[in-house]
């Protein structure tokens, strides 16, 4: 609508190719970049500002230490969501399978996980937490660490959609059902988890609304010549509940 031109990069989560991307759109001259960053890549971000004065918005994470626009889901609110469905559905052997706590969005949902723990005086179990990389292999050899317990977890909150898949390809090969044995809800309301088998609860999919705000935080940095305050935006979260949880829904 504000006839700019646009310039894809995709990094694939690794921090080489992100430097290599704002390398790229560096020596092409752009005039503001949105940066789905993993972030670790801190420093030429800095240099960029500073140096270049390209303003950028951060999306699903923040710069490592540096203060840029940033929008965000909230994290940690979402998480504590998440695990509150479970509880309320009685469960209190809940167990969290989380993205790398290097990524603001890793931990923070790490933190509203056990926010809701806490907040229903369930213990903190460091047994029931298993970190991985986003990616489903992850989510199915994490699962088969649940499982290989003295007493597995009866739920499990996941923090993306491609590790849920992993989960129920796991659960699925160790021949439990999804509710009846082990209870499943995950981030990502991504397209297809609808069709899955039980169909997924998860939180409702934000990306659009998120690459709206941040083009319009961009494109007033780009007029205001990169002045002003930093901001700060969390959009708020919103459950979308379907049979995986234990609600029957639909039947």
């Amino acid at each position: 609508k504000n006839d700019y031109h646009l310039i894809l990069c995709n990094t694939d989560g690794r921090d080489d190719l992100e430097v290599d991307s704002l390398k790229l759109v560096i020596s092409t001259k752009v005039e503001g970049i949105i940066l789905a960053t993993i972030g670790t890549t801190g420093e030429l971000v800095r240099k960029i500002i500073h140096y270049h004065k390209i303003p950028i918005v951060a999306v699903d994470n923040k710069v490592k230490d540096l203060k840029t626009d940033v929008v965000l889901h909230d994290n940690i609110g979402g998480a504590q969501q998440l695990t509150s469905h479970l509880i309320d559905h009685g469960h209190k052997r809940v167990a969290f399978i989380g993205g790398p706590l290097d990524e603001t969005s890793g931990k923070k949902r790490l933190r509203g996980y056990k926010k809701a723990l806490t907040e229903s005086d369930l213990p903190i179990s460091k047994d029931l937490i298993k970190i991985g990389n986003w990616r489903k292999d992850s989510g199915f050899r994490l699962t088969k660490e649940l499982l290989r317990l003295p007493e597995r977890p009866t739920g499990i909150v996941v923090a993306n959609t491609y590790m849920a898949l992993g989960v129920l390809l796991a659960l699925r090969e160790e021949g439990l059902k999804v509710p009846k044995d082990i209870a499943l809800v995950s981030f990502d309301d991504l397209e297809f988890v609808s069709a899955l088998n039980p169909p997924l609860t998860t939180l409702k999919s934000l990306d659009i609304k998120i690459g709206e705000v941040a083009a319009s935080l961009l494109l007033k940095r780009i007029k205001n010549r990169n002045e002003g305050e930093i901001e700060e935006i969390y959009l708020p979260t919103e459950l979308i509940i379907r049979n995986s949880c234990g609600c029957e829904i639909g039947k």
